[in-house]
């Protein structure tokens, strides 16, 4: 391509910001001393840790500012009339980046022993003089020149140091995520390998029709005592694992309704199966007496019920605890992705569900129904006072007074 004319190269530098202060003359001159050069698109105009003799001023297209060798980082782009260079020419230093072509740039190139030599400068000024009747000072035009650059130089070290820092940030909330998540991934498998070790041994050793109810007490205080452990470690406010009362009237106000929509939905599903279904013909539509064994169902029932309902309000937060504010919490923070939430949601849940195995395969496909609806809840929320609540109405509900264990056991 053809080399830019005088006057091209005066109006682009006229519209560089950075030369704005300099005298018509002095920007003349650096009209007169400048190169024009061609880079096509992805080549190298430099690398970095190399010496450079060149002062590059873009007159279009857009350079690629990349740090690193064999990680390699783009830390800005430079587009039309910004400099280049500017370090090595200033100082004797290498560079301390790499310049690629981003697009085909055309560049206007000073040389930079045409200004740091003395007698070269003097000699071009004086040819400029000659040609033009223009005279400059040569002290004073470079005092100028790099005063203008030094300009540059302070505000790109400034967005340099700033780009890493928040690289620094970025990698350091990086290895902290690695860090929860091998926590998190040694603390489920331990929280299974007990489960499923413990679920095995009280099956084996207790043959009794409250077998369920002493697993689940056993198990939940065990994964309780483990989920403390992790949040102690973890150094994460509590808030983070839906231990919060924030906006607690709200969250119940909102789940109350949905809540009782599933309650009302039970209630009409037993009602079908006593009335289509012989086998359940003789089944009573409330029946809390029969949540209890037949050595229990006496005048000492209600509070033996009572007992077992608290029990279970219990349970049901604990459970919420691990499933949601533990795993689901602290999935959401790691996981990354388009269905990041849905991921969490599902993958919480089948934990959730699967700990309810030693009753039945249909009352582990029955909660992991119901755990969506509370995952889902738990991601709006943000709380367990909510989830919780829902939980323990419809436990109640489905277990202790329809008594629908007569089907899901």
């Amino acid at each position: 391509m053809q080399a830019l004319s005088f006057d091209e190269k005066l109006n682009i530098i006229n519209s560089t910001l950075i030369f704005k202060s300099l005298g018509l003359a002095e920007r003349q001159f650096l009209a007169y001393t400048a190169k024009t050069e061609y880079y096509s698109k992805n080549t190298v105009i430099f690398y970095e840790n190399k010496q450079l003799h060149n002062l590059y001023l873009i007159c279009s297209g857009t350079i690629d500012i990349i740090i690193g060798k064999k990680t390699k980082f783009s830390v800005s782009h430079v587009s039309t009339n910004e400099i280049v260079g500017e370090m090595t020419f200033v100082a004797d230093t290498l560079t301390s980046a790499t310049a690629k072509a981003e697009t085909d740039v055309v560049l206007l190139v000073f040389h930079k022993p045409d200004f740091t030599s003395e007698k070269r400068l003097a000699d071009l000024m004086q040819k400029f003089h000659l040609e033009t009747g223009i005279e400059i000072q040569p002290f004073n035009f470079y005092l100028n020149l790099t005063h203008c650059l030094f300009k540059t130089v302070n505000t790109r070290i400034i967005k340099r140091n700033n780009y890493l820092i928040e690289t620094l940030n970025d990698k350091l909330t990086l290895q902290r995520k690695l860090l929860d998540s091998s926590r998190l991934l040694i603390l489920i498998t331990v929280m299974l390998s007990l489960y499923v070790y413990f679920l095995h041994l009280i099956i084996k050793i207790i043959q009794h029709s409250l077998i369920s109810t002493i697993t689940s007490v056993t198990l939940l205080f065990i994964l309780a005592c483990a989920a403390i452990y992790y949040i102690k470690i973890s150094k994460k406010p509590l808030q983070n694992f839906g231990l919060t009362i924030k906006n607690w009237k709200s969250d119940i106000l909102e789940t109350i309704w949905v809540t009782l929509l599933i309650m009302l939905l039970l209630l009409f599903i037993k009602l079908g199966l006593i009335t289509l279904f012989p086998k359940f013909h003789t089944e009573s539509l409330f029946n809390p007496s029969a949540s209890l064994t037949p050595a229990h169902r006496s005048t000492t029932s209600a509070s033996l019920l009572s007992f077992f309902i608290v029990l279970y309000a219990v349970f049901a937060f604990v459970q919420e605890f691990i499933a949601r504010g533990l795993v689901q919490s602290q999935l959401q923070e790691m996981l990354t992705g388009k269905h990041r939430t849905l991921n969490t949601i599902l993958i919480a849940n089948l934990l959730f569900a699967i700990m309810h195995i030693q009753i039945s395969l249909l009352f582990v496909i029955v909660v992991f129904i119901f755990g969506l609806y509370w995952g889902w809840l738990y991601n709006r929320q943000q709380t367990l006072v909510g989830v919780s609540f829902s939980h323990i109405l419809i436990g109640v509900f489905g277990n202790y007074l329809l008594n629908f264990n007569f089907i899901v056991k």
